[in-house]
């Protein structure tokens, strides 16, 4: 969503807010500890990502809150480990192929 993430965002962004400055009404769950917490905005819909450092490992929290369906890329260069919850709504996963 910024330079160098391994987020691209699809949709126009219109908005980036550092959440601690902004916090936000719709999520209880946070990364008490997270080194950057940033909100992004875009139409009929907002991305919290919040990130933690320790020492090797990188944990990383994205929550979407939306009214719509909504596409984003995520760039692999390494392997990872990912848990992936989705409270509401669906997930479609898919390569660039379209698998």
């Amino acid at each position: 969503m910024g330079q160098g993430d391994d987020i691209v965002n699809v949709v126009e962004l219109i908005e980036h807010l550092d959440r601690a400055a902004n916090p936000i009404s719709w999520s209880g769950t946070v990364l008490k500890s997270a080194s950057s917490s940033h909100c992004y905005l875009f139409p009929e819909t907002e991305v919290v990502r919040e990130k933690l450092v320790l020492k090797k490992y990188h944990i990383e929290l994205i929550q979407f809150h939306t009214m719509a369906s909504f596409p984003f890329r995520f760039r692999i260069d390494t392997d990872r480990l990912f848990l992936l919850f989705a409270l509401q709504g669906g997930i479609k996963f898919s390569t660039d192929e379209g698998y």
